[in-house]
């Protein structure tokens, strides 16, 4: 008790004067002035201020290249030509992008992610939980004496949408023909889903066969893909897709082919109840409502701004002993007892760095103990125990903050390590809004 003694003195001196005035000393909300006496003031922070160091990753965009080789040099158009057979090849075109075809794609995702996902033409972009790609593709028809007498260009999109909860996922699949010169009007376009590793394309064609098609026709259809690890395993792939359109009375040699830029990670681990999937190389982002996780919030951006060490200034990395980091912190095995305080409405110990990342899991006794008031619209915070002064060196806070607000704030992050399938070592990035 002695670790706390100043605060209760103040509480329990208050509490007798307003008796002694027949007035009746009622609890206040956090988010209320509570005008009591304090210990020594660490700083402040305005009510509305908004931290912006730590913005959304906004995922990452690759150029789409091809997966197989070029129609000009292809070996196959060789033996073509001496075997006197016409042939076609298609492939990813680079080079100027007709006006008909700039228009990026943009698809909405499952309310989970709470992303949509936006790319330019030949383009792949990819998000935590999902995945776009825009391109051109031009199919050239060589005769059997090799001369090139057609060609088809086409726009092809695709958009998939990763589950947190399940290892099969479903991707959109568009393509319309753009142009076609030469004697036929009519080409026969086909799609083939790919994937590597672990990964099966249970659905690989979007259409059934061959789809014959003619200028500005389009064609939409879905694959479904599925990897799903052995128990406590892992696995990581590509997706891709090879893609021909032929006219009447010639033979495919070489297809449009590609893999996405970065992969997607399907683990099966034992900590969570089904498969996931996600986008290992973005960062998901945890954002925190200082209108709603109040103290919580403001305790987590003070401590990023004022301890030498500067935590989540850049990212954490996400642990599955959160448990035990938080008895280390907050209970029975700190050094230092966690101690609620009158002057705090429900206090709960509310550890920053948090008890699920690699960074938290401190001795409490070694945490700078602190006490946020919000105080005529500026929130304020103080030493919680005088004889344990804060020297701003601490590698961690513990903050006393009402147990609603602790729990949201909790509640926050944990959504975001479900829905962005968040797993032992992943990083992640804070945020705050006001």
């Amino acid at each position: 008790m002695a670790v706390r003694k100043y605060w209760m003195r103040a509480a329990v001196t208050a509490f007798v004067v307003m008796a002694s005035a027949g007035v009746v000393a009622t609890p206040t909300a956090q988010a209320e002035d509570v005008g009591i006496a304090h210990g020594r003031l660490l700083g402040s922070l305005p009510a509305e201020d908004v931290d912006t160091a730590n913005d959304s990753d906004t995922g990452v965009t690759s150029e789409l290249r091809s997966r197989g080789g070029s129609c000009a040099d292809s070996p196959a158009a060789a033996r073509a030509v001496a075997e006197k057979s016409a042939y076609t090849c298609s492939e990813l075109t680079r080079g100027p992008v007709p006006a008909t075809m700039r228009t990026p794609t943009v698809s909405s995702v499952n309310a989970e992610s709470g992303t949509t996902c936006t790319t330019k033409m030949n383009n792949i972009h990819m998000d935590r939980m999902a995945y776009c790609g825009l391109a051109q593709i031009t199919a050239r028809n060589w005769s059997k004496e090799g001369e090139l007498v057609g060609t088809a260009v086409m726009r092809v999109s695709f958009t998939g949408v990763l589950k947190p909860d399940s290892g099969v996922w479903e991707e959109e699949d568009s393509l319309t023909v753009t142009e076609i010169t030469g004697p036929s009007p009519e080409w026969a376009v086909t799609w083939t889903a790919k994937c590597t590793s672990g990964c099966t394309a249970t659905t690989p064609r979007p259409w059934a066969a061959a789809r014959p098609m003619t200028k500005g026709q389009t064609v939409t259809g879905t694959v479904t893909y599925s990897d799903v690890p052995a128990p406590d395993g892992l696995d990581r792939t590509r997706p891709g897709a090879f893609v021909d359109a032929v006219p009447p009375n010639s033979t495919v040699i070489d297809s449009a082919q590609w893999s996405l830029a970065h992969d997607i990670r399907c683990d099966s681990y034992v900590e969570r109840k089904n498969p996931g999937c996600a986008v290992p190389d973005v960062t998901p982002h945890v954002e925190f409502s200082k209108a709603e996780q109040q103290a919580a919030a403001e305790s987590y951006l003070w401590a990023r701004n004022n301890l030498t060490s500067h935590p989540g200034e850049t990212s954490f990395m996400y642990s599955n002993n959160g448990k035990a980091n938080r008895k280390r912190t907050c209970e029975e095995q700190s050094s230092v007892p966690f101690v609620p305080i009158p002057a705090v409405v429900d206090d709960s110990c509310d550890e920053y760095p948090f008890a699920s990342t690699y960074q938290g899991g401190t001795d409490g006794g070694l945490c700078a103990e602190i006490v946020p008031q919000l105080e005529n619209g500026t929130w304020k915070f103080y030493q919680a125990d005088d004889s344990r002064p804060v020297t701003f060196n601490e590698p961690c806070i513990r903050s006393h903050v009402p147990s609603r607000q602790n729990k949201s704030a909790g509640g926050v992050l944990g959504n975001v390590v479900k829905n962005q399938r968040i797993i032992d070592t992943d990083k992640f990035t804070i945020g705050f809004v006001a």
